[in-house]
């Protein structure tokens, strides 16, 4: 799954459940999306290379992907 068909997917469930969502998990979906803007302002830096990029951006949606599937359980 790549990064903007996991970002769709975890919108449409975020927005569907949002009002479901506990403030623990609308924390973590800000930390994710804060992650992820940190990580992007480090590539465009040149901060990091595109392979620590890549990993570390693989990594942020393994996580994902578990929280999500844990709200649609």
């Amino acid at each position: 799954m790549n990064y903007f068909t996991l970002q769709r997917y975890i919108f449409e469930i975020s927005t569907s459940n949002l009002k479901k969502m506990t403030n623990l998990e609308l924390a973590r979906l800000k930390v994710f999306q804060a992650q992820r803007s940190d990580l992007l302002a480090m590539w465009e830096k040149q901060e990091i290379d595109d392979k620590l990029f890549r990993q570390l951006e693989h990594e942020l949606d393994v996580e994902e992907s578990h929280i999500a599937r844990a709200e649609i359980s």
